[in-house]
C-alpha cells in the first residue's frame, strides 16, 4: 500500500452566510428548536469519557494531507465491499482531521440540526448530503476559492449538484469514497488507526450517542474518528465496485450516496475501513455527519 499522508496544516477561515434549520418537529424524530434556531436537546457528556480535541469546537478547520498513491480498496471477504481492487489517486488533498463539529457548523452561520446538541465539540449530525455540500460551499467562499457545488434552498430543503470531476475542483468538498478509504486504511488496520476497536472508534458496543471528536487515538497521520462516532457522507453515488485497477474513481451519479465509517448507533463491523452503506442524499439521521477535503495547491 503506497500512501503519502503527511503533516498537519491549519486552514484559516472567516465565514459568512446563514442557513435555515430543518424542521425538527416530532414527526422527524429530532430535537425541537427555540426562536434562535438552536436545538434544545441535551447530550449526556458523562457517557463520553474524555474531552474533545483542543480547538475542535470552532474554526479554523485543521487538516492532514492525503497524498497521491496506489492502494487496495475493498475486501473480498466482505460482500458489500468486494471486490478488492487497485485504486490510484493522482491528486493531493487536505482532509479535515476530525468530523465537522457543531461549533464549526454554527460558526459558519448554519443552524445546528443535531439531535444530540449542546456539545460544540461533538460532530454535527442529522445533516443531509446536500447540507454537507452547502457547508463545503460556505468554506470555499470564506477561503476565496471557487465552489465545487451548485446549491439552492436552505436547511433540509437545500439541493446541491455535485461536480462531475471532484478531483479538478479547487474548493472544499466531500471526499470521494476512494479518498476516504485511502485515509482510513493507511495504517493497514481493521478500524482506522488500530485493530483494537476500543482505542479508535465509538460504536454501539461502547456508547449510544455521539461524543466529542478526537477523544480517542488517531491514525498515524493524525486523523480521528474515521471509524465510529458519526458516519460520514462522501461524494460518490452508491454502486458496485468496478473490478481491475481504477484511477481517480468518482462513483455513480445518483441520489443514493455512499456513507462511510459507521457510527455510535451501529455495530463494530459497520465501522471497519472497508465497510460501506447507502443513504438517500436528502435524508437526515442523528448519526450521520461529514468531513471535508480541499485540493492541495
Amino acid at each position: 500500500m503506497q500512501h503519502n499522508l503527511s503533516a498537519l496544516a491549519l486552514v484559516g477561515l472567516l465565514v459568512a452566510g446563514c442557513f435555515d434549520s430543518k424542521d425538527t418537529g416530532a414527526d422527524s424524530g429530532s430535537a425541537g428548536t427555540g426562536g434562535s434556531g438552536t436545538p434544545d436537546r441535551t447530550i449526556d457528556l458523562g457517557a463520553c469519557p474524555g474531552a474533545g480535541l483542543d480547538g475542535s469546537a470552532s474554526l479554523p478547520l485543521v487538516t492532514a494531507q492525503l497524498g497521491v498513491g496506489v492502494f487496495t480498496m475493498g475486501n473480498d471477504d466482505d460482500p458489500e465491499a468486494a471486490p478488492a481492487h487497485q485504486v490510484s489517486l493522482s491528486t493531493d488533498v487536505w482532509m479535515t482531521i476530525t468530523e465537522v463539529t457543531q461549533g464549526q457548523w454554527m460558526e459558519a452561520g448554519f443552524a445546528n440540526p443535531s439531535q444530540q446538541s449542546a456539545c460544540l465539540d461533538c460532530p454535527v449530525e442529522q445533516v443531509t448530503w446536500h447540507e454537507a455540500a452547502a457547508f463545503a460551499e460556505a468554506m470555499s467562499a470564506a477561503d476565496g476559492l471557487d465552489g465545487c457545488y451548485d446549491c439552492t434552498g436552505s436547511g433540509a430543503d437545500t439541493t446541491c449538484t455535485a461536480p462531475a470531476d471532484p478531483y479538478a475542483c479547487a474548493g472544499w468538498r466531500l471526499p470521494t469514497e476512494a479518498e476516504w478509504e485511502a485515509a482510513a486504511s493507511a495504517d493497514g488496520t481493521r478500524w482506522a488507526g488500530s485493530d483494537d476497536l476500543a482505542t479508535v472508534a465509538w460504536t454501539v458496543e461502547a456508547v449510544g450517542q455521539p461524543c466529542p471528536v478526537g477523544a480517542l487515538q488517531p491514525t498515524a497521520a493524525g486523523m480521528y474518528d474515521l471509524s465510529g462516532n458519526v458516519s460520514e457522507w462522501v461524494h460518490d453515488g452508491y454502486a458496485a465496485y468496478v473490478a481491475g485497477e481504477v484511477a481517480d474513481p468518482v462513483g455513480a451519479d445518483s441520489d443514493t450516496r455512499v456513507v462511510r465509517g459507521g457510527s455510535v448507533f451501529q455495530v463494530a463491523g459497520e465501522a471497519e475501513t472497508t465497510a460501506r452503506e447507502a443513504g438517500v442524499a436528502g435524508d437526515f439521521v442523528p448519526w450521520r455527519g461529514v468531513r471535508l477535503v480541499k485540493r492541495s495547491e
